[in-house]
């Protein structure tokens, strides 16, 4: 999910996986198309997939849940698709943000950059510590 230039998605592709990659960026869902051809490459957004339930033995998203609006619904979603016994994989940034990172924040901002309209921002209701144990304790149950 949030499968990006691709990346992850050629590489599982490399290692025999057939592989299905989403990505809400339709220039992230063309550069990934091209890393990967093997794969099946679409645009989707995170919270409304267009898969059935249960429905992948693997589900992955690298440092996707940083940039949804609501993560535990993310994560349901992503939850949803991953078929009993499977396995659903993340990576997040910590928060607060490690140096490197909060200087980029500090050089998007400088730069004026403004969140985009049609992107939710993070409710603190929606939000969890970006921490093993916070992620852990995000709800994912089937809903």
């Amino acid at each position: 999910m949030g499968t990006g230039t691709g990346t992850a998605a050629a590489v599982a592709c490399e290692r025999g996986a057939k592989v299905t990659a989403v990505d809400a960026a339709p220039g992230m869902v063309a550069r990934a198309a091209l890393a990967a051809p093997e794969a099946d490459v679409r645009p989707a957004a995170l919270l409304r997939l267009p898969f059935a339930d249960e429905q992948f033995d693997a589900v992955g998203g690298t440092f996707v849940l940083n940039h949804v609006g609501q993560p535990r619904d993310a994560l349901r979603e992503m939850r949803r698709v991953t078929r009993p016994g499977g396995w659903t994989a993340v990576t997040i940034w910590t928060v607060p943000a490690a140096p490197g990172q909060a200087l980029l924040g500090r050089a998007v901002q400088a730069a004026g950059v403004t969140r985009p309209v049609h992107l939710p921002a993070l409710a603190p209701e929606d939000d969890f510590p970006r921490i093993q144990q916070g992620l852990a304790r995000c709800s994912v149950r089937r809903v």
